[in-house]
């Protein structure tokens, strides 16, 4: 993993074959999950380059109301779980 990465504290980076995929996992889906993908995504293709696709995607219990736009708007995909039991 990259160390930048690993710095940062990803939560799960899997590496394929043809993609390279970064996922955050949070309990509600908001700005914060928005900017911490970005910049993951960021710090991969500085130290990795683009050889593989990145594809974000974020699993969370809920989504904030006015966010799948903005998820949209930069290609990130989301998971619902619903609630998740602690």
């Amino acid at each position: 993993m990259v160390r930048s990465l690993s710095t940062h504290r990803v939560d799960v980076l899997i590496e394929r074959r043809d993609e390279v995929v970064i996922v955050e996992v949070k309990s509600i889906a908001g700005m914060g999950a928005v900017g911490q993908l970005l910049g993951y995504e960021a710090l991969w293709l500085r130290d990795r380059g683009t050889e593989r696709p990145v594809r974000l995607l974020l699993v969370c219990e809920r989504m904030e109301a006015d966010m799948r736009g903005v998820f949209d708007y930069y290609e990130i995909e989301v998971v619902e779980v619903g609630d998740v039991p602690r």
